[in-house]
């Protein structure tokens, strides 16, 4: 199909349409990979969201102009959008620690945390 630039209207790029069978197959694969990937503890999950991040930054430039190009929006707008895609992914890195609560099972491969809730015994405080 063609892709248009809404600001001119000039075809900047033709994409493919997915068959039935393409897709499919993708909701087939997916199913497949499912039990490895869920299977995979959450620090080595939150790798691929790292890099994805990395990338992000590395190309913040081109992002911004193919963004702009195929929404028609000023480059300031669309580097605000694409900055907003950077920081979704940021938060989502942090995600495993807000996953434990006070137990997180397969942590790392083979490891479970627990967090125990101990009284330190008496303090003493000086306030001003």
């Amino acid at each position: 199909m063609d892709c248009y630039n809404p600001s001119t209207g000039e075809v900047t790029a033709r994409a493919p349409q997915c068959t039935i069978e393409e897709v499919e197959e993708a909701i087939a694969s997916a199913a497949k990979a499912y039990p490895a990937w869920s299977n995979t503890p959450p620090n080595q999950r939150v790798q691929v969201l790292f890099r994805m991040k990395a990338l992000l930054d590395k190309h913040l430039e081109e992002l911004t102009l193919l963004v702009a190009r195929e929404n028609g929006k000023v480059l300031d707008e669309t580097m605000g959008d694409v900055l907003k895609v950077t920081e979704v992914v940021e938060f989502a890195c942090g995600i495993p620690h807000l996953m434990k609560g006070p137990a997180l099972m397969n942590c790392t491969r083979g490891y479970d945390t627990t967090q125990y809730m101990e009284s330190l015994g008496v303090f003493g405080g000086i306030a001003p």
